[in-house]
């Protein structure tokens, strides 16, 4: 194929590939490795929410950043529903891949997925990383903490069975918050499938 043929094609598919980029400040490689599988979790997203959304998340990272020193920001911070939708997917599809890939061989020796299992949020209400797992799994919940602030609990999770691909399924430009998702579960899947409209509150409250 020729230089000036590949280049018309990256031009035609470029506005639908999403931009990946992997840092490497990391004190150890276990934060590398869910790194790579976090932003591919990003990458997943891309094209079902559409460029447009991404930039609002970008310019809400940004303006995160600026005004308290994490692109993550805080549960008040400019466009932090589409901050937490987007970083606790992504956060969730990490850990459980590199779980898949690397179990227990971690540098602490705790497996990816029971690192997932006992985070609540990012911050205090805000990104709830560990909301996916309680959307899926069954057993009992152990105390959850967040990443950052110390805050700790027991999650409220009566919910179990739904799938990876039911709640990617649900992913559109319209999810702009976790409570805009909680409503859409409740109205598209809670329906047959053994779970209640009160236990998937009960969850998202706990969070």
């Amino acid at each position: 194929m020729c230089a000036t043929a590949a280049g018309g094609i990256a031009a035609i598919i470029a506005p639908f590939i999403p931009d990946v980029m992997i840092g490497t400040n990391w004190t150890n490689s276990d934060e590398l490795r869910e790194l790579a599988f976090h932003e591919l979790g990003h990458a997943s997203l891309y094209p079902s929410m559409g460029n447009a959304y991404w930039e609002q998340v970008a310019i809400a990272e940004l303006v995160a950043d600026n005004l308290v020193g994490h692109p993550w920001g805080i549960s008040t911070s400019q466009g932090a529903g589409r901050i937490a939708i987007s970083e606790s997917w992504a956060e969730h599809i990490g850990h459980v891949i590199a779980d898949g890939k690397y179990g227990s061989n971690t540098s602490s020796g705790v497996a990816f997925i029971d690192v997932l299992e006992e985070t609540r949020n990012f911050r205090a209400s805000h990104i709830p990383i560990g909301i996916y797992l309680d959307l899926f799994d069954t057993g009992v919940e152990p105390v959850s903490s967040d990443v950052v602030g110390g805050g700790s609990g027991i999650v409220s999770d009566g919910v179990s069975g739904f799938t990876t691909g039911q709640i990617f399924g649900l992913y559109d430009p319209t999810i702009t918050s976790p409570t805009v998702l909680q409503t859409r579960i409740n109205t598209s899947l809670v329906s047959g499938s053994g779970n209640t409209t009160a236990a998937v509150n009960a969850l998202f409250l706990s969070y």
